[in-house]
């Protein structure tokens, strides 16, 4: 038996907070392809909280899970792109790439945690 990989939703992918009691989600923006066709919202996931989550109004651990969620395609690329930096590169342009990429990472991070 072959496993076969299966490629994720592309990002971006963004959190949606809880409001009114509603669980906190994870979606896919809207998007027009490469023939000019909208395409709407598409939902990644639906975070439901834990019992440790004492706000069932707002819900603030699953809130911070779902932007985890949602940052996991920008994680994975600058994961990918800070190990393809070591590969066969000279040094001063590997240098200046994983500048560039720990930028990236840094930035992949801090949507993670909630920040900008």
């Amino acid at each position: 038996m072959s496993a076969e990989k299966v490629a994720h939703t592309p990002g971006p992918w963004v959190a949606q907070a809880s409001e009114h009691g509603e669980y906190p989600h994870v979606y896919r923006p809207e998007r027009i392809d490469k023939d000019g066709l909208k395409y709407w919202d598409e939902r990644i996931c639906v975070v439901y909280p834990s019992d440790a989550d004492d706000d069932r109004v707002h819900h603030p651990g699953a809130s911070a899970n779902a932007r985890l969620i949602a940052s996991a395609p920008e994680l994975l690329a600058a994961l990918q792109e800070l190990l393809d930096e070591q590969n066969d590169a000279p040094l001063e342009r590997r240098r200046k790439q994983w500048t560039e990429a720990c930028a990236r990472a840094r930035r992949a991070i801090a949507q993670a945690e909630g920040g900008a």
